[in-house]
């Protein structure tokens, strides 16, 4: 995905909270995950699911690209945005603008069986933050996104 890897995500994302308690600077936090990765993998391939992967990282940098923007895989299908400098309310511009893009992907190489989406959840730190308590509100408004149906975002 030539994205950064979890380590450099855990090392950021402390450095940020760190920041933004010396500077009260708003840096928002953004889980992504691509809805149904499981199914394209499962039923079209490793290769399909690869490819998506890769194009879905592709917009992510296209959506996300403020220099002190940190676009990282955070796991399988999961990737986790920093956007120092940046509220929820102002983060949301961006990741509607991703979404949008993801829908819109369409691949002659692919069986128009595949639909692609993500789910994102979105936070902002604040002064009582730990990385732990940012991360896991991040993860509950990502779990929201999909509890109502994902392809959608969700902020707490």
């Amino acid at each position: 995905t030539k994205l950064y890897n979890r380590r450099a995500f855990d090392t950021s994302i402390e450095r940020h909270l760190n920041v933004h308690y010396m500077l009260g600077q708003p840096v928002s936090l953004v889980l992504i995950d691509i809805d149904h990765f499981k199914t394209i993998n499962d039923t079209l391939g490793h290769s399909v699911g690869d490819d998506v992967l890769c194009t879905v990282s592709n917009l992510m940098s296209r959506a996300f690209v403020r220099k002190n923007d940190l676009i990282c895989r955070y796991g399988g299908d999961e990737f986790a945005i920093i956007l120092p400098d940046t509220s929820a309310e102002q983060s949301r511009r961006s990741i509607e603008r991703f979404l949008t893009s993801v829908r819109e992907i369409s691949r002659d190489e692919w069986p128009e069986s595949v639909q692609v989406s993500c789910s994102a959840g979105c936070t902002e730190m604040i002064k009582s933050d730990t990385v732990e308590s940012v991360v896991e509100r991040a993860d509950q408004a990502l779990y929201g996104a999909k509890q109502k149906g994902r392809d959608q975002l969700e902020t707490a």
